[in-house]
């Protein structure tokens, strides 16, 4: 911190385990407040890569179960994901109100998927990376206390587009949630 106002917020996170690669996951942020009109403010900056092995199923055979089929990959990818986060928190010194509003755009690249095939009375499972999805949210987070009550609320609206990489097109497709 810096005289006890700005905050600098950094954490690295190391994962290994007897079943998958090790992965490093840094992640970096800058916060501050100020006051104003009885409410405190809290704009912060965040952003993170995290690495996410493959599931041991993946990347290890596994014998057959009746007419369904296993097909290891032991070349498959990990899944990475980075990203920002901007928000502003605000709330009133007696605690009863809160408002966030947070902003988060995030790449995905790499996703596992599990691809079905039906042949000769068999289901062969088998495992592949699937393209790259951007997603970008706004979220809205509201929430009032009084006495013994708490009343909160959550309003999200989530733009994802993903990247379709087979062999080697590009397919956008949009989709929006709220």
């Amino acid at each position: 911190s810096w005289k006890e106002k700005y905050f600098l917020v950094a954490g690295l996170r190391y994962e290994k385990t007897n079943v998958s690669a090790a992965v490093v996951n840094p992640r970096i942020g800058f916060t501050t407040n100020f006051e104003s009109s009885g409410f405190i403010f809290k704009p912060r900056i965040n952003w993170g890569r995290s690495i996410t092995p493959p599931p041991y199923y993946i990347t290890h055979p596994r014998p057959p179960q009746g007419r369904f089929i296993f097909v290891a990959n032991p070349d498959i990818k990990q899944k990475e994901q980075s990203g920002a986060e901007i928000a502003m928190e605000a709330y009133d010194k007696d605690d009863k109100f809160k408002f966030e509003i947070i902003r988060y755009d995030n790449i995905i690249k790499n996703d596992f998927t599990t691809r079905r095939t039906v042949t000769n009375n068999n289901i062969i499972f088998s495992y592949d990376n699937i393209g790259k999805y951007a997603y970008r949210e706004w979220e809205f987070l509201a929430e009032y206390k009084f006495n013994n009550l708490k009343i909160t609320g959550n309003y999200s609206i989530i733009n994802a587009t993903y990247i379709d990489s087979f062999a080697g097109r590009k397919t956008f497709y949009k989709a929006d949630r709220v």
